[in-house]
């Protein structure tokens, strides 16, 4: 996988359940979970096992943030209140439509679809980006991999 010399920009309109500062991420692995409200296998499978990773992995030395991706015509509405009657603490940023139908943040890190879990090391490395669902053993893998570095 490449290395980011400088990591992609972050282009998130605003931040919900709490800001994340991304100037400071180097020397602490991250996993990014790209999703949209309008893709079921994100709202049933991926954003619940993002929050459990986030709640799991809390203080760990793992950076763990969603960015809800919104499609032209797919605006954000709705989030909020979702994430808040689904008890959901993660970070969530809203990644609103750029040039073309593409998100902005979302066409900076080279995601083609949704779900899409990305992973950094400690060095800004880009361990993985995966699309679609990963089992919850073999995430947690590479969560401890990121770890033991």
């Amino acid at each position: 996988m490449a290395r980011w010399a400088i990591l992609p920009e972050w282009k998130i309109e605003r931040w919900l359940n709490r800001p994340v500062d991304w100037s400071g991420i180097r020397g602490s692995a991250a996993m990014i979970l790209f999703f949209h409200m309008r893709c079921d296998g994100c709202m049933r499978l991926a954003l619940p096992q993002a929050e459990q990773m986030y709640r799991e992995y809390a203080g760990r030395g793992i950076q763990i943030a969603g960015v809800h991706s919104a499609f032209v015509g797919g605006a954000a509405e709705g989030i909020e209140e979702f994430l808040q009657a689904g008890g959901y603490t993660l970070p969530v940023g809203l990644d609103m439509e750029g040039e073309g139908w593409t998100p902005r943040t979302m066409e900076a890190w080279g995601v083609e679809g949704t779900p899409t879990i990305v992973l950094l090391d400690k060095r800004g490395q880009l361990r993985m980006k995966k699309l679609g669902h990963m089992a919850d053993a073999r995430l947690r893998e590479a969560l401890d991999a990121l770890l033991a570095e």
